[in-house]
């Protein structure tokens, strides 16, 4: 299976926050990890440039999941139900959402909650370290 790292975990890993650093490593043993490419804005927007450039060392051997048109709609429609149905989703949530959802990874994420109705495995952080 390959797995997603929502945004926070990336900031976690980098800052050695709520066990995310393991959780980071044990993902990576498994083979087929992730980003999705608006995490990485989201990254350099909201961390300081020396956390910021320390997240990207630790990303170097993580594929980059670009956002491309499809999952651009798709994101747009996710956000959009999200709404209708009584949902306050991130724009950043509801892109990273769609990438896991769009490339069939479960999203590895310290928060389910960020992401309601969601069509996609979801893997909480810390039931990472319990398998």
């Amino acid at each position: 299976m390959g797995y997603l790292l929502d945004t926070m975990v990336i900031s976690w890993a980098v800052r050695d926050l709520h066990q995310a650093p393991a959780v980071v490593r044990a993902l990576r043993s498994e083979g087929d990890l992730a980003v999705s490419a608006i995490s990485l804005l989201e990254l350099r927007r909201g961390l300081p440039a020396e956390d910021y450039h320390r997240a990207t060392d630790e990303l170097v051997d993580v594929g980059v999941v670009p956002m491309d048109g499809a999952i651009a709609e798709a994101a747009g429609e996710y956000l959009l139900r999200c709404y209708e149905e009584g949902y306050r989703v991130d724009f950043f949530a509801g892109v990273i959402a769609t990438t896991a959802a769009r490339t069939g990874r479960a999203l590895v994420t310290y928060s389910p909650a960020q992401y309601p109705l969601a069509n996609f495995n979801i893997v909480q952080l810390a039931s990472v370290l319990k398998r």
